[in-house]
């Protein structure tokens, strides 16, 4: 199919790897093109590698991305070119920081722990569960 789309050249075949932050920091950009999804790991996982993302609107991915990415509505082939577009034309490195900033500050172990004991502590006056 690439070479009857005529852009066979511009593509690279990766065989299977378990070095996946090396195939992401190769990555200009990567698309999901998800219809239905909770939070997806694999936007975390690229967030990591400093790798900008264009996806769908599904799950929880707009509160995810804010302005770390472009996010169009699912199942619009058209919108989803577009972003990819609109992601290749931003600056890919201020994109990436914001996009690794943004996972360290709110989905790391550490701060995932801390909200986690913040809304448990909530739920407690005085060491005394509210019913």
């Amino acid at each position: 199919m690439a070479g009857e789309l005529g852009v066979a050249d511009r593509l690279i075949w990766q065989e299977s790897t378990s070095e996946i932050a090396v195939v992401y920091n190769a990555l200009d950009v990567l698309v999901s093109s998800s219809q239905a999804e909770g939070l997806p790991n694999v936007v975390a996982r690229r967030w990591l590698a400093e790798c900008p993302a264009s996806q769908p609107t599904c799950g929880d991915s707009r509160a995810l991305v804010c302005d770390c990415g472009i996010v169009v509505p699912p199942q619009n082939a058209e919108a989803l070119a577009e972003g990819i577009v609109r992601c290749l034309s931003e600056d890919r490195d201020q994109l990436g920081r914001r996009a690794r900033n943004r996972i360290i500050e709110n989905f790391s172990t550490q701060s995932l722990a801390s909200v986690t004991a913040e809304a448990i502590s909530a739920l407690t006056v005085n060491g005394t569960s509210i019913p």
